[in-house]
């Protein structure tokens, strides 16, 4: 990565106010817990559009990476993949991958019921297997999330594994409305459906909401656990902050072992909203991993009533099949003000608290939880690092493990704004996507390395030159703007041993145009040189049916936020590929015939100096642009010839913080970072 795009990654992404109301939103994310996508009963009984056969396949390379497509998401896609739950799961001892679809099903025209199915390989995706587990009549079971257990060992077929599905419930009986979840659980005399009641000392409103996390341990006392921030799943009413729940199954006892709120994890312990406030939450929801020997921790970044202004991660552990719980390791908040320091911050901020699989186990009482800890300036992010906060030895550490450069974005048609400006405008709304930077943390399975994964605005791809109308949510109302540009995202990772402190520098794996999202890792891996990935991509707009009531709009959208889209009428591509970490890619840089080679003095508080080398001669365009993404200033249009190339660029005019000088030639663009002081 060559600069930072906090700001520009917003909106050289916009021109003028939605740009002014997306930093508050992004500067101190939402503290509501995340509801299923509202969608209307009628949109729900809608059959999706089928363009291509979900059971056809093919391979497309990018950087060096063979993509296979193998299915289209059939709701919006945070309905079945885009989502915190589990459903991309490695099972280490018959290495066996599993990929757990729920869609629904349709007869002429009219939706009957629901499927799941499993797509499991055991050859790193060269070869798929595709099995249904469930396909009943007058209901169907979407936000899938699952856990898998071996207790046949290396020898074992998918058929032969225990496993547990939890997922949300929708009954035809309640016109197609969310009634509750549903568990289909897999021990060895046969698959069964449970209704999952309310953890019995629950709140007497409280229940299973749709997401949370899910672990398999395949010890002498094979199981599934699960942990989740309870919610109102029949109505969807208030939720009372912060109260958190588990339940396991064991697979020997073919019995529940606990459904419980545990004492351990009191409310009372919690900090409140402030004003309090039933319909929001400081807490994240608990992450769940195990050890070798089955026990089992229970993370989160958590707000206590003990120290209301600091937010650190805690881990709470059960050596009883989650019976009882310990009370929670916190770790110090001095940690965190050592970092600040440590990077010359003035302040530091949490971005983001509700994450995927942040969490790892790598020993016994010896885990890891990845976060965002960023400052802010102006009221602004200035600056974000991914942060391994971790604990060993019987003492916490906090260590960067990589830069954030901006802020990848969703895309979804606004409905009532689109509807009432006619039949086929498509406006779309965006926001920062609710998995922010789709952080994930994975193990290897002989517990030798972590692996961590996320996507990122790549800075040497930003499409711009068009407008496209947008909605964005001003004071809780919608309200219109212009997109004037938009960055593509790309997939990174990094790695370290587990005995070791270093983070391996971190890798793009893609280097593209393409909007990466949607990204998933199993939350364990063979090793680090076959590591699976998950990513969606939005269909192209040739392949929709000309008869599509939509494609007119959809002809109206820029490609690439077309391809950041998670709308349901936009269907994506499910697509999975394996990756060598440890082998840099094809195109890790770009093939660029020019490049910066500086920009001097950086930071300035006069004018600073820029030095570019050419490999060809051609029409070069020199610009500045704010975080705002507005141009402000424009420092050279014309021909050059090949060769080093040095100019001025005045900073009178501009205040204090950070800009983009951005050098085009002959369609290539490349951005650096230039810091205005005084």
């Amino acid at each position: 990565m060559k600069s930072s795009l906090l700001g520009l990654g917003l909106a050289a992404i916009c021109a003028s106010t939605a740009v002014a109301q997306l930093p508050s939103v992004l500067f101190e994310q939402s503290q509501t817990p995340r509801q299923p996508l509202v969608v209307s009963p009628s949109a729900l009984a809608t059959p999706p559009v089928q363009m291509v056969p979900s059971t056809q396949k093919h391979t497309e390379n990018t950087q060096g990476l063979t993509f296979t497509n193998m299915y289209q998401t059939d709701f919006f896609p945070n309905w079945e993949i885009a989502n915190e739950n589990s459903v991309f799961v490695y099972e280490p001892i018959s290495k066996t991958t599993i990929l757990v679809r729920g869609n629904r099903v349709f007869a002429n025209n009219q939706l009957t019921g629901g499927q799941l199915r499993f797509y499991t390989t055991t050859d790193n995706g060269a070869s798929w297997n595709e099995v249904e587990a469930y396909n009943q009549p007058g209901k169907f079971l979407p936000f899938p999330n699952f856990a898998v257990v071996n207790t046949k060992g290396a020898n074992a077929k998918f058929e032969d594994l225990n496993w547990a599905l939890f997922c949300g419930l929708y009954e035809q009986s309640s016109s197609w409305a969310r009634n509750g979840q549903v568990g289909l659980f897999m021990p060895s005399s046969g698959l069964f459906e449970f209704p999952m009641p309310a953890p019995d000392n629950a709140p007497s409103d409280m229940g299973w909401g749709i997401f949370g996390d899910m672990v398999g341990v395949s010890t002498d006392n094979p199981a599934v656990y699960h942990t989740q921030r309870l919610d109102k799943p029949i109505n969807n009413g208030p939720t009372q902050y912060g109260v958190l729940g588990t339940w396991g199954y064991d697979f020997n006892a073919e019995d529940f072992t606990t459904n419980s709120v545990p004492s351990a994890w009191n409310i009372d312990q919690f900090q409140t909203p402030d004003p309090p406030n039933l319909g929001s939450t400081l807490n994240t929801s608990p992450l769940v991993g195990a050890d070798a020997d089955g026990k089992l921790y229970a993370a989160g970044n958590f707000v206590f009533t003990s120290n209301p202004s600091e937010r650190v991660p805690s881990v709470s552990s059960s050596e009883n099949q989650g019976a009882t719980w310990s009370d929670f390791n916190k770790m110090p908040y001095s940690l965190i003000t050592s970092y600040q320091t440590s990077r010359g911050w003035s302040n530091i901020r949490n971005y983001g608290v509700y994450e995927m699989d942040a969490f790892v186990v790598t020993g016994s009482d010896e885990y890891s939880y990845i976060l965002r800890l960023g400052t802010v300036e102006e009221n602004r992010w200035a600056s974000i690092d991914i942060v391994e906060a971790r604990y060993a030895g019987g003492t916490w550490s906090l260590n960067k493990v990589a830069d954030i450069n901006g802020f990848p974005l969703q895309f979804i048609r606004q409905d009532s704004i689109s509807d009432a400006e006619g039949q086929y405008a498509w406006i779309p709304a965006y926001s920062a996507n609710p998995l922010g930077h789709e952080v994930q943390v994975t193990k290897t399975a002989d517990g030798s390395s972590i692996l961590v994964k996320w996507i990122d605005d790549n800075p040497e791809y930003i499409d711009s030159g068009f407008t496209q109308r947008i909605a964005f949510q001003n004071s809780g109302q919608w309200a219109q703007d212009e997109l004037t540009a938009i960055t593509a995202t790309d997939v990174f990772v990094s790695y370290r041993s587990v005995n070791g402190g270093t983070w391996s520098t971190p890798r793009n794996l893609t280097n593209d145009r393409v909007y990466d999202h949607g990204t998933r890792i199993p939350p364990v891996i063979e090793s680090l040189t076959s590591v699976p990935l998950l990513t969606l991509k939005t269909i192209e707009k040739s392949q929709y049916r000309q008869d599509y009531p939509f494609l007119p709009a959809i002809n109206q959208v820029q490609d690439m936020v077309l391809d950041a889209s998670v709308d349901y009428r936009t269907p994506n591509t499910v697509r999975t590929t394996f990756f060598n970490a440890t082998v840099v890619s094809v195109d890790e840089e770009p093939s660029y015939s020019f490049h910066i080679n500086s920009i001097t003095p950086n930071p300035t508080s006069a004018n600073a100096e820029l030095a570019f080398t050419m490999n060809q001669p051609g029409m070069v365009s020199i610009n500045v642009f704010a975080p705002t993404g507005e141009k402000v200033a424009s420092i050279f249009n014309g021909s050059l010839e090949a060769g080093l190339h040095g100019l001025n660029i005045p900073t009178n005019n501009l205040s204090v913080g950070a800009y983009y000088v951005t050098i085009s030639i002959g369609g290539e663009q490349s951005t650096q970072q230039l810091v205005v002081v005084r």
